[in-house]
């Protein structure tokens, strides 16, 4: 069996859209560095940093984000598939994001082919689909070793992925990202009370802080818990205080340097005007894209929902 015979299926699929892929990360270097203006609003500043930090952390070898600058570790669901959206809504007529969205999606969906087709099920897909899964978590992995010719001396990469194909209780339960999800994906089929309805059992959790919901843990609140309330916020047309106190925390979680958004942050905010927050750990990839998505919204409202 020669060596083309033994890659695996996602490979045949996507050595040329990784290619693609780079050419588009190193375009977008070129392009996001003379489009940061003056003249822009603050969001779209934002915005554009957000898609920086894509473009910096894309890896070649892999075709994916890591969920961390660096990491070996690389998620289907959520990380890439909300990374992804995120590229494809930043600026749609624009080769240069457009290219290096496809190539991802084309990367992301070879490998999702090779597990098996109840594994595609997430409820991130409510952001933008009528089909989304709200039941309990569970982690697949898919190891795989980089072919010599591509990355020589490349270490071992882990694929994972996030699937809810567990228990149906989470669906009912206090999660705050699944509550605002919800009520994504009823706003989606036009259902106005059911989505207001669980749009209004996350805000409840919100304490002027952070979401203190089921899975809070008292010391460390979720920065996407807060992209994901602006991001379903703006889609209901709900401007409630709550919204504008969790934009103004939203704002202060990114990483100037690196565009990226702090995952988690600790309890300890005093100001609500100017808001003085302790991140816990490092920038995030998810946190990132769902800031970046929920900042689309603000400078582009018809881009979402």
């Amino acid at each position: 069996m020669d060596v083309e015979e033994k890659r695996k299926p996602w490979y045949r699929k996507t050595r040329y859209v990784i290619l693609i892929g780079i050419l588009a990360a190193l375009l977008l270097f070129s392009f996001l560095s003379s489009s940061f203006a003056p003249a822009k609003s603050s969001d779209q500043s934002r915005l554009d940093r957000t898609i920086y930090y894509f473009a910096q952390n894309y890896n070649a070898t892999t075709g994916l984000i890591g969920q961390t600058p660096g990491s070996s570790t690389f998620w289907l669901y959520p990380v890439n598939y909300l990374a992804t959206l995120a590229i494809e809504r930043y600026n749609p007529g624009n080769s240069t994001t457009s290219g290096f969205a496809q190539a991802m999606n084309a990367a992301f969906q070879s490998y999702l082919a090779t597990f098996p087709e109840q594994y595609d099920a997430s409820e991130f897909t409510a952001l933008n689909s009528t089909t989304a899964s709200f039941s309990c978590l569970n982690q697949y992995s898919l190891t795989w070793t980089p072919q010599s010719e591509i990355a020589p001396g490349t270490t071992r990469v882990s694929i994972m992925t996030n699937a809810n194909t567990g228990s149906q209780s989470c669906s009912s339960g206090n999660y705050a990202d699944l509550l605002l999800l919800q009520a994504l994906w009823y706003h989606r089929f036009g259902n106005g009370s059911e989505a207001t309805s669980f749009y209004n059992l996350a805000s409840a959790d919100f304490n002027g802080k952070g979401f203190a919901d089921e899975a809070y843990n008292g010391t460390a609140y979720q920065t996407s818990n807060l992209a994901l309330y602006v991001y379903t916020s703006s889609c209901l047309s709900a401007n409630s205080t709550n919204y504008n106190t969790a934009t103004r925390v939203l704002y202060s979680l990114q990483d100037n340097s690196t565009g990226g958004f702090y995952g988690e942050y600790a309890n300890n905010l005093t100001s609500l005007n100017a808001p003085q927050l302790t991140p816990i750990g490092g920038v995030t990839t998810e946190a990132t894209a769902l800031a970046s998505l929920a900042l689309e919204q603000l400078v582009n409202p018809s881009t979402g929902c």
